[in-house]
């Protein structure tokens, strides 16, 4: 959805003309008498530019009787590449100085005399890849009033040559300043004023140009979106956050989407679409629907997603189908209107439908995978659990999606967005069977995303009652700590003895891959990676998490040691005493273990982070035993460029001195970290 890149093309302005943009039109030449940086004279030089037409209107006159030229003069660039610099700079004050809202209210007055300065060349400029900025920022400038004289010039092109905004549609150029008329569409309090209709008719007539050229994917993809006024839309674990554009208060706010409760969410977009953006919408989606389920354009019968602009402009469909339809379902409306509300809720998840049993095919593709995956978050529950049972089915192949660099992402989303325990059981079980396929095929995310899912106790919350039980979701910790335990009980390093695969559990899980795997238990610790720690600080917040808690009271301080200094196995001990400081038959001897090797971690670069971590967490007593332990190594401290970042904390000089002020300090110390968080806290309460 990004937008491509132009940027380049302002970079390609001399430095003659830069100056010059500074001055009236009329005067090419620098005039000493114009101060550049004064916003008045800026002004008056807008109001001034009556002379500086005279050559385009001219020329324009001349081409028209020669029957038009599809070029722009070298004699005409130095007036409109002053226009361009001129009109960038006050797009530039009136966003540094909130001008803009006033130069709409005035109706762009002040710049929309220079619409009448371009006329014949509005098409031209707009294939210029230097000068097509100037309709842009007219548009910006102009408000409404612009936006229907843009719209006006190219329905009038249009009727002389009717494909013209199809080819400005595929121009690498051209196509910015179509998507920059929905960019302001999206904005407007209303666009009943705007000949929009006659100009949607001219832009779809051959609609398959959207899936077949990627700059006209994007122009289908603005068109669908800022239709509806949605500016954006980002998938968030079991919800889809949209940003809508108010016209009415001129903001935008987010808007989440959940499938369970779409009241907020419908009550948002019946509040900012009129009816002028419903008619609109309706009759673009009409278009793109039946243009993707054709099967001689590809359709769901092809590989319409299988390309970059196929995927883009699926994806806007289907989150404008989703926008449109709640809105509609609780629009208070004729019956009559009701009954098309109906009839387009229907349309909505008939796509849905007829995409959900292409969901394998779009599962493997690079493209097609983010349609599966939107499709995923956005889905009504009916459909999800086809999805589910498409993945998890004999038909398919689940060791495929698996094994799959663009369909595992998928499968990730579908656990991501389970927001019923039964079915989020199904899924567990049917990856618990294939644990040893995700392994081999490195793509253990799989197992990161599964291992979040289960840990995370809002969701639990949100969901047990409605969407399952308790029992239920524990069932789905159990299953999986029993199938790690199971797959590496009997595929663990090659060598280890079965008391060394279960007692060094933690080491196993944390190294993940076999790849990874050696026969010496301490080079496996020294190869732990990102995915098998974030599984191992998962499963600290299990349940039942025994496993975990007595598999790092075994390590030997030797790769108890090699666990801390590791970059990822650092953070896991950090969760871990984060999350089991409640449990003292645990972390008292767990601290104790680490309280041993402290003078060994505070040596190594992420040994002596989990040293701090320890030091912030712990109290004053045992804040003294990490000194004592620490006194016979400070010579290796003042020498080592870790161990000298932990000196200023311990302050061992000053605790050999006097042990009694020291602790006198520290009281100190946290009395005053205390006062501030309360600050903290009360300031953000009155906010």
């Amino acid at each position: 959805m990004g937008k491509r890149n132009r940027d380049t093309a302002a970079a390609t302005t001399s430095p003659d003309e830069a100056a010059k943009s500074s001055f009236k039109y009329a005067n090419i030449e620098a005039d000493e008498a114009v101060n550049a940086n004064s916003k008045h004279k800026r002004r008056q030089a807008r109001s001034e530019a009556g002379g500086f037409s005279i050559k385009l209107e001219e020329s324009a006159a001349t081409d028209k009787a020669k029957g038009g030229v599809d070029f722009l003069g070298e004699d005409e660039r130095p007036y409109l590449a002053a226009i361009k610099n001129d009109l960038a700079e006050a797009v530039q004050i009136a966003a540094d100085e909130e001008d803009l809202r006033k130069e709409e209210q005035d109706d762009g007055s002040s710049f929309g005399v220079l619409w009448d300065r371009i006329r014949g060349r509005e098409v031209l400029i707009a294939k210029d890849k230097e000068l097509s900025f100037i309709l842009e920022n007219l548009m910006r400038l102009t408000g409404s009033a612009g936006v229907a004289h843009a719209i006006s010039i190219f329905i009038r092109e249009s009727e002389e040559t009717p494909t013209l905004l199809q080819d400005l549609a595929c121009h690498s150029c051209a196509s910015h300043i179509l998507e920059e008329i929905f960019e302001r569409l999206a904005v407007l309090p209303d666009s009943a004023t705007i000949a929009l209709d006659r100009f949607l008719d001219f832009l779809l007539v051959t609609p398959s140009i959207f899936i077949d050229n990627q700059y006209a994917a994007h122009v289908a993809e603005k068109m669908l979106l800022r239709l509806c006024r949605i500016v954006s839309y980002k998938l968030e674990e079991t919800r889809v956050l949209f940003t809508v554009y108010d016209p009415t208060t001129a903001a935008a706010e987010e808007v989440p989407y959940q499938k369970d409760d779409t009241t907020a969410f419908a009550a948002v977009f019946s509040r900012v679409m009129d009816s002028t953006n419903r008619k609109a919408i309706r009759k673009v989606m009409a278009v793109f629907e039946n243009l993707i389920e054709a099967p001689e354009v590809g359709g769901l019968h092809g590989n319409v997603w299988t390309t970059a602009a196929g995927s883009v402009v699926v994806q806007a469909l289907l989150a404008t189908l989703v926008a449109y339809r709640t809105s509609k379902l609780q629009n208070d409306e004729s019956s009559r209107s009701k009954k098309k509300s109906s009839d387009s809720a229907a349309v909505s998840i008939q796509l849905f439908d007829k995409l959900s049993k292409k969901f394998a095919i779009l599962s493997l593709d690079v493209y097609g995978s983010r349609v599966a995956e939107l499709l995923i978050a956005l889905a009504p529950s009916a459909l999800y659990l086809e999805l589910i049972d498409t993945v998890c089915g004999s038909e398919f192949g689940m060791d495929e999606i698996i094994q799959n660099n663009n369909a595992h992402h998928v499968l990730i989303k579908l656990v991501e967005f389970c927001t019923d325990i039964p079915l989020l059981l199904v899924l567990t079980k049917a990856l618990c069977e294939k644990l040893d396929v995700i392994l081999s095929s490195g793509h253990g995310m799989i197992l990161v995303g599964l291992s979040k899912k289960l840990s995370d106790g809002d969701q639990k919350k949100a969901m047990c009652g409605r969407h399952g039980s308790a029992s239920e979701w524990n069932q789905c910790q159990s299953l999986f700590v029993t199938a790690l335990k199971k797959s590496y009980g009997e595929h663990g390093p090659q060598g280890w003895t079965d008391d060394q695969k279960r007692d060094y559990f933690v080491v196993v899980v944390g190294a993940l891959y076999p790849k990874n795997f050696r026969k010496d238990p301490k080079i496996t610790t020294q190869n732990i990676c990102m995915p098998g720690s974030q599984i191992i600080q998962a499963l600290c917040h299990f349940k039942e998490n025994s496993v975990i808690n007595n598999s790092f009271l075994k390590l030997t301080p030797e790769l108890l040691l090699e666990y801390c200094s590791n970059v990822f196995g650092s953070f896991a001990v950090e969760k871990l005493l984060s999350t089991q400081k409640g449990q003292k038959n645990f972390y008292q001897p767990f601290l104790k273990s680490l309280i041993d090797i402290a003078p060994e971690l505070a040596l190594t670069k992420f040994g002596s982070r989990t040293f701090d971590f320890i030091w912030k967490s712990v109290d004053l007593k045992t804040r003294e035993l990490l000194v004592e332990k620490m006194l016979p190594v400070e010579p290796k401290l003042r020498t080592n460029e870790f161990g000298r970042f932990l000196l200023g904390k311990l302050n061992l000089g000053f605790y050999r001195r006097s042990a009694d002020a020291w602790r006198t300090q520290q009281m100190a110390f946290e009395k005053q970290k205390a006062d501030l968080r309360t600050i903290l806290e009360m300031s953000g309460k009155k906010k």
